[in-house]
């Protein structure tokens, strides 16, 4: 049960990563100047296309083009990190530190249906392997569509609906552990406070459609906000804060999470990138078993191309 338990706090870490680059993808596709604008004022103004300028790229995952509506749709990415935990089990007590490593790949399609509305789909897979404990190996295979609306008159805010499927195997593939549906609401504003520096704030609700066992299954309400600053050219660095309310409808079971994330990455190259990463949680249960700390630290290597 705490192994399971562990995978779905882990695939919570993933659909974050999915939401963000469906947003940044849908941003992409955005003219500068048209933000804030009406449909018909950006249709008028991606009529007048003109190639990227120098100096176009921004922060983080985002690449926001000045003069251009388009965008490159596909992304395809390989992934390794390193990862330390102080408590692999997410135990009250009797905490184990542990080192492991998730290895994957994934792929992205994201575009402009029409106007103010953007779809995207995406699969990945992933290996988790531990160094001590390897009973908590696993891999963890994920597939996920959805559409982005952006909010003009909430200043460009964006709203986005998402189904994803889980399913977690054994690292040798031989034997389904636990799979799941979910459906994904999500609700993202952000601010650019300066060329380089930007706010974001959000709230989110994941709704499970269906999980084999039932008993792990869950619903989960979170509000998180955000703030990216790129430090030089190469270095970006980012932190985060999330809050959230865990419901297991089948076992009865309700947890309140807080989770900090610091991050610092440098671009290597345009395709490759290095991140430095941090982060604790804090999760209290009317279950006491499933109250504990948690600090994870993390070094990796990420190849990306978009085209």
């Amino acid at each position: 049960m705490c192994l399971i338990v562990a995978m779905v706090s882990g695939m919570a870490q993933s659909v974050d990563q999915l939401q963000n680059r469906a947003v940044d993808s849908a941003r992409a596709q955005i003219p500068r100047e048209a933000r804030g604008s009406t449909p018909e004022a950006v249709e008028n103004r991606e009529a007048q296309s003109a190639p990227k300028m120098q100096g176009d790229d921004e922060f983080g995952e985002q690449m926001i083009l000045a003069r251009r509506a388009h965008a490159e749709p596909w992304t395809i990415g390989i992934d390794t990190q390193f990862f330390y935990t102080d408590n692999v089990a997410l135990t009250p007590r009797g905490a184990l530190d542990d080192t492991y490593r998730r290895t994957g790949l994934y792929a992205q399609y994201a575009n402009r249906i029409v106007g103010n509305w953007f779809m995207d789909a995406s699969v990945s897979s992933f290996f988790f392997l531990h160094d001590k404990y390897d009973f908590f190996d696993f891999h963890l295979l994920r597939a996920e569509v959805g559409v982005t609306r952006r909010l003009p008159w909430l200043n460009d805010a964006f709203a986005s609906v998402h189904y994803y499927w889980f399913h977690v195997a054994d690292p040798e593939l031989s034997r389904t552990i636990f799979q799941s549906q979910m459906l994904n609401l999500n609700l993202q504003k952000m601010w650019k406070v300066s060329r380089g520096q930007q706010f974001t704030l959000g709230a989110s609700a994941d709704l499970n459609l269906a999980a084999m066992p039932a008993g792990p299954e869950r619903n989960e309400y979170s509000l998180y906000s955000g703030h990216s600053l790129r430090l030089t050219e190469k270095w970006t660095m980012q932190a985060g804060l999330r809050g959230s309310y865990f419901h297991y409808p089948v076992v009865g079971r309700s947890d309140w999470n807080t989770g900090l994330t610091l991050g610092l990455s440098y671009a290597v190259t345009d395709w490759a990138k290095l991140t430095f990463s941090a982060a604790g949680a804090v999760n209290r249960s009317n279950q006491p078993a499933f109250s504990y700390n948690n600090i994870v630290t993390g070094l990796g290597l990420s190849f990306q191309v978009s085209f």
